[in-house]
């Protein structure tokens, strides 16, 4: 899990409101491979199937990441959630 988490980069700033928004995974992986963000880039994600999961919250709307865990979230299974903790 270290490894995983050293991949993903680190938690994004607590002042979301300066944080660029992405609506999809897809617009932050067209970004990632369009090279327009890096791995570490924080960024405010609209979160649109919220699910309550062992790692979802299904209060959020909008979540403060990092194009890391996005990326992680490809592999990881749908049914646990987003993971977005440290």
């Amino acid at each position: 899990m270290l490894l995983c988490y050293c991949r993903a980069g680190k938690a994004a700033p607590a002042n979301s409101n300066e944080l660029p928004l992405f609506g999809s995974k897809e617009e932050v992986i067209y970004a990632y491979s369009d090279d327009g963000v890096k791995r570490t880039t924080a960024f405010a994600w609209r979160i649109l199937t919220r699910q309550e999961t062992a790692f979802g919250n299904a209060e959020k709307k909008i979540i403060d990441t990092t194009v890391g865990r996005v990326l992680f979230s490809e592999i990881w299974p749908t049914e646990l959630g987003f993971h977005n903790s440290r």
